[in-house]
């Protein structure tokens, strides 16, 4: 009786060896990963380009992540800062080729940022422009942004 024991103990003991040996072996992957993924991460923000314009009183800030085909606005009031969440936010892209393209511009919280954006089609090389229209506390605000995608 003491041997089927003693056997079990064994394999319990050689079991946890086995993780414990999985689990280093498989650290320096994870930690490739993540390194992978904070390259990544700084890649956008270096791709990322902005410019920012004031209107009657709001203040747009223009974010492009060209690596995401994104662009994003965060609307605020000029004097206060304050970020303004209720507007209805439509754009109007011209693309290089002067085709158009119409998008609603999505309001979204994404990581304590509310901004309103989209995704677009950036395939063309050459300069685009963002004319927007923006419909907030009553008044409607109209800006326009110029990018380049190389």
């Amino acid at each position: 009786m003491n041997k089927g024991i003693g056997r079990q103990n064994i394999f319990k003991g050689a079991a946890a060896l086995a993780f414990l040996l999985a689990l280093i072996a498989f650290k320096p992957e994870a930690n490739a990963e993540m390194k992978r993924s904070s390259s990544q991460s700084m890649k956008d923000m270096k791709e990322e380009k902005g410019d920012t314009v004031t209107v009657d009183g709001v203040k747009a800030a223009f974010k492009l992540s060209q690596s995401m085909n994104m662009i994003d606005i965060v609307l605020s009031d000029a004097k206060t800062g304050k970020i303004i969440t209720k507007a209805k936010v439509m754009g109007v892209v011209t693309n290089p080729d002067s085709t158009q393209q119409k998008k609603e511009l999505v309001g979204m919280k994404m990581g304590g940022d509310y901004s309103f954006g989209n995704t677009l089609d950036l395939s063309q090389k050459g300069v685009y422009k963002l004319d927007a229209t923006a419909d907030t506390e009553g008044k409607t605000i109209k800006f326009s942004f110029k990018f380049e995608v190389k």
